[in-house]
């Protein structure tokens, strides 16, 4: 992929859940929100550079990364932490011998990946991305589902229970999610920035026409537990960091992903202020979770509906292909299509499914995720492996990091262990009320018919 392809996929798979719960994350935090969602952009897009940049290290480094590679961001967390905190060069073998530690060299070409040990970090890390990933591929199947459901009984079809449009919009994602890698879905990224931005032009006309109305503008009080988990909500619109590697590994000159970010990151924040902005000042103490649900209903509101959908699906797909792919890794299923592939992408999609049929709260899963494995990923993870490897000694050229550099990624990486922890203790809050956990409807019906 070239460096504007990229720049499609990243924003395609950011914007979109993230920018329908921003009205409401600024209008639990009051303006100041508006000045948090551009710091944690301008924080997010640097951190990916910095990404960007350890796995050039990583891979001028170690030759085998230089291939395909099926779970990258945990490779740089592997590869960072080796054996006692150092790089041990007895740690990594070949299938013919160890490295000579004079020459750092061995008699074989490359590298066997297969005998890199299993760090800790490469475990905590993968967990991380997982969690992420899958986290937001059900919020993504929520809110599919909610726009489904809304634009189905608008126009006269049957008004089925949401967790029935689950399952319909489950089984046709499926197909979908079968691809390698996203090198083999380009128009997915494409589709998914176009209907983002189509919509949120549609969505400003319809929030202005609103503004008309002239309806008196309260603005609920803060609160500390609505505030932490506005947090995580800018977090999570911010956290496409788990798929950036994957999206770097296919590019024709990866060394160029940074500048791919910072296009990427200034589209992201020319859609989400305006949103936020303008969802707030309409709307104030109205403003729903969900924009769509507070936005005057009409044809083009079924539009915005029909586009933020389309986008959902083309992200689903993108967020959950780094999980296949490191499951398919840890199991041993060829990279080529197969019967394993679809078995084991069928089990991902029925676990996704179930979760969001459990849990069918997308705000404060979209909160969770943002405030724990999302923060870890996009604001901690990046600068510490940045100075690992920076730092790390070898029979390579040594990286000079400037001291204005060092100070912005300390200061970046304490602020998000801050937030990110108010944010997840608020998620948890709300997630361990009574009645947050229910059983899917059609266990209901089911348990009813008997």
């Amino acid at each position: 992929m070239g460096v504007l392809m990229t720049s499609v996929f990243l924003v395609g798979s950011m914007a979109g859940s993230g920018i329908l719960a921003l009205p409401s994350a600024v209008e639990s935090t009051g303006w100041v929100g508006l000045v948090v969602l551009v710091l944690c952009g301008m924080g997010a897009s640097y951190t990916g550079e910095v990404l960007g940049e350890c796995w050039d290290m990583v891979q001028e480094r170690f030759p085998a990364m230089r291939g395909p590679v099926r779970y990258p961001y945990p490779a740089i967390g592997m590869l960072t932490f080796g054996r006692a905190g150092r790089y041990d060069t007895d740690t990594y073998e070949t299938t013919s011998s160890r490295y000579d530690t004079d020459t750092y060299e061995t008699t074989s070409s490359r590298y066997d990946t297969d005998t890199y040990e299993t760090t800790s970090s490469r475990v905590i890390v993968s967990v991380a991305v997982d969690f992420s990933m899958l986290g937001g591929a059900v919020v993504f199947l929520l809110l599919a589902g909610q726009n489904v459901a809304g634009v189905v009984r608008e126009n006269g079809g049957p008004s089925l229970p949401l967790c029935y449009w689950f399952i319909v919009i489950s089984v046709l994602l499926f197909p979908l999610t079968l691809r390698a890698s996203p090198k083999e879905f380009h128009w997915i990224g494409v589709g998914a920035m176009g209907a983002t931005v189509i919509a949120c032009i549609i969505l400003l006309v319809v929030m202005a026409m609103d503004a008309r109305a002239a309806q008196p503008v309260h603005h609920r009080e803060i609160r500390p537990l609505p505030f932490a988990a506005a947090l995580g909500t800018f977090m999570f619109a911010y956290g496409g960091h788990p798929v950036f590697p994957t999206f770097q590994t296919d590019m024709k000159a990866p060394r160029k992903f940074g500048i791919s970010c910072r296009i990427a990151f200034f589209c992201l924040l020319c859609i989400f202020l305006p949103v936020a902005a303008v969802g707030y000042f309409v709307y104030g103490s109205r403003v729903k979770a969900n924009i769509l649900q507070t936005v005057t209903p009409g044809p083009a509101l079924q539009v915005v509906e029909c586009l933020i959908t389309a986008h959902l699906v083309c992200s689903f797909v993108i967020v959950i292909n780094p999980v296949c792919q490191e499951l398919e890794e840890i199991i041993g299923i060829s990279p080529h299509f197969n019967v394993k592939r679809v078995l084991m992408r069928l089990g991902v999609c029925l676990g996704v499914l179930m979760v969001a049929e459990t849990l069918p709260h997308f705000g404060a899963v979209m909160s969770l995720i943002g405030g724990s494995s999302m923060t870890l990923l996009v604001f901690i993870c990046p600068p510490i492996f940045f100075f690992r490897l920076a730092l790390a000694k070898g029979p390579w050229p040594l990286v000079v990091i400037p001291v204005c550099k060092t100070v912005l990624l300390i200061v970046i990486m304490v602020l998000g262990i801050v937030l990110g922890v108010a944010a997840t203790i608020s998620a948890i809050t709300v997630l361990s009320a009574p009645g947050t956990f229910i059983p899917p409807c059609f266990i209901n019906v089911t348990a009813a018919g008997r």
